[in-house]
């Protein structure tokens, strides 16, 4: 019998860096009502527990949901679904020999499809698509430090060090100006390797380098 994730009434979050978070006051009525639907705890789970598996150090029993952040505004209908936005929720699980922080997302597509999907664990800032990118850049860094003999390499991590002092010029409203570091670990079957991210948004985009 699976161990079930418990999705209690979203509260603040740990770490308090990032997109917007929803704290427990701020929490929409909507928004609490469907991310307690069991339909929708059991897809969150399913992902979050799909991750959690790959370090055997965790406690599965221990899984809770800490908090969540908005990555997009997130409109619901009349019904109480969600018809657009993106959001993460957090879980946290003890034990863990990394940080046991998990995320998944919640995005609704332009037809009014709700997908749920596990995002990297750890306490990295980047929304889906631009953490896609970087994984890509991740790996390319590490490689130099791979045994060509290994054929399982993976991002195991992610860890939100700083922000950068100053703000970047003509960054569209709404979008962090600032540039900002982060630390990922790569794991190439016996081999942990630390890879230092740095994420510096432009104008229509946000430029990633990746360095050992």
């Amino acid at each position: 019998m699976r161990t079930p994730i418990t999705i209690p009434a979203v509260a603040a979050a740990a770490v308090l860096c990032g997109p917007p978070r929803l704290h427990a006051a701020d929490v929409p009525p909507a928004f609490r009502q469907y991310v307690a639907r069991p339909e929708h705890v059991a897809a969150v789970g399913e992902h979050a527990r799909a991750f959690i598996a790959k370090d055997p150090s965790c406690k599965l029993e221990t899984a809770r949901t800490v908090g969540a952040s908005l990555l997009t505004p997130v409109i619901f209908g009349p019904d109480g679904t969600p018809k657009s936005g993106t959001w993460k929720e957090i879980i946290h699980v003890e034990g863990c020999s990394r940080s046991g922080v998990y995320n998944v997302a919640t995005a609704v597509d332009a037809s009014g499809g709700i997908h749920v999907f596990g995002l990297l664990p750890g306490t990295s800032i980047a929304d889906p698509q631009l953490e896609r990118d970087a994984v890509t850049q991740a790996l390319m860094a590490a490689s130099r430090k791979v045994s060509p003999n290994c054929t399982e390499t993976h991002v195991v991590d992610t860890a939100f060090e700083s922000y950068a002092d100053t703000s970047n010029p003509g960054i569209e409203p709404g979008r962090e100006a600032r540039s900002w570091h982060e630390r990922w670990t790569v794991q190439s079957c016996a081999a942990t390797i630390p890879v230092e991210m740095t994420f510096t948004p432009h104008p229509g985009g946000t430029g990633i380098v990746a360095t050992l």
